[in-house]
């Protein structure tokens, strides 16, 4: 059975670490299984954060007692980079790991990438996944938050004659779309377009929490693939 979770503090605006509910169902093994191969991999030289190694290590030893947010923040930041460190062997390898231990993947990154502040949680980026979490453990369809991942978000800074024009909604009506069709969708909002495609019901839990779509269309391809920021940045 998957992990369920809670907060150690739910009312914390800064504490983000997690505690295990169901402690005694937790397939430790295949945890430490995962957090080696990571182990095993590099990347430009890099690999996990020890730090962040550690605590998987303890709190694997230790599961009744809170999961550090720098230590599941760190996993997912080789997955959720725009750069790309996106594409490596590391990256999988945290995938796998975070699939592992959690129902759904964040929205957007869950730290700055900024130098010193990759652990350090943003807060709006947490609320948002830790609502799909929630949603997920109170029985929803997996679909419905785990589709959350094969969305593939595109943004555009627009030119300033732009910033304060709203895009006109516009829908292009088709037949239901089959298990292997997506829906895309563009939308502005505080002068930056966005650009996402996933499944339908992805993408309308997307929208929900980002804003109402400018242009809807059907795609042939199952899931958009966007161009990853090649800017080297460390995960």
């Amino acid at each position: 059975m998957k992990p369920r979770w809670t907060r150690r503090s739910p009312q914390s605006a800064h504490n983000f670490d997690l505690v295990l509910l169901n402690v005694d169902e937790l397939d430790a093994a295949r945890i430490g299984q995962l957090l080696n191969a990571i182990a095993e991999e590099r990347h430009r030289g890099l690999t996990l954060s020890g730090r962040a190694y550690k605590e998987f290590r303890r709190w694997i030893s230790q599961p009744s007692t809170p999961l550090k947010s720098e230590a599941y923040v760190l996993v997912s930041n080789w997955f959720m980079t725009q750069s790309g460190d996106r594409n490596s062997m590391v990256a999988s390898r945290c995938e796998a790991l975070w699939d592992e231990l959690f129902p759904c993947r964040p929205l957007e990154r869950l730290s700055s990438p900024a130098a010193g502040q990759n652990h350090v949680v943003v807060t709006s980026e947490f609320q948002r996944f830790w609502q799909l979490v929630l949603r997920a453990q109170a029985g929803e369809k997996a679909s419905t938050a785990c589709d959350m991942k094969l969305l593939s978000p595109v943004v555009h800074k627009l030119p300033e004659s732009e910033m304060s024009s709203q895009m006109t909604e516009a829908a292009e009506h088709t037949s239901s779309p089959t298990v292997e069709g997506s829906v895309s969708a563009t939308f502005v909002k505080n002068g930056l377009q966005f650009e996402i495609a996933g499944s339908p019901r992805a993408l309308a839990q997307f929208l929900s929490f980002y804003g109402e779509p400018g242009t809807l269309k059907r795609e042939s391809d199952s899931v958009y693939t966007a161009a990853n920021d090649l800017g080297g940045r460390r995960p």
